[in-house]
């Protein structure tokens, strides 16, 4: 029931944290598209670093038995 309870009130700080993180990370993405001319790699690898990961803590998570990823792989 405590790592329940602890994603509920995680989740409260974490998800609109990483929204924000990855919103602000898709926007960077898209303007190092535009700035290097249409690389795609470097895009790409920022995309990949803010954009996927962890949403939303789940009991798992709290309890140690699934990572958290804030950065994506």
């Amino acid at each position: 029931m405590g790592a329940y309870a602890g994603a509920i009130l995680g989740d409260v700080l974490y998800v609109p944290g990483k929204v924000i993180f990855a919103g602000l990370g898709a926007v960077t993405s898209g303007l190092a598209y535009v700035v290097t001319l249409g690389n795609s790699e470097t895009s790409a690898s920022i995309w990949s670093a803010t954009v996927e990961g962890t949403y939303v803590l789940t009991p798992r998570h709290i309890e140690g038995k699934e990572p958290i990823r804030f950065f994506g792989p």
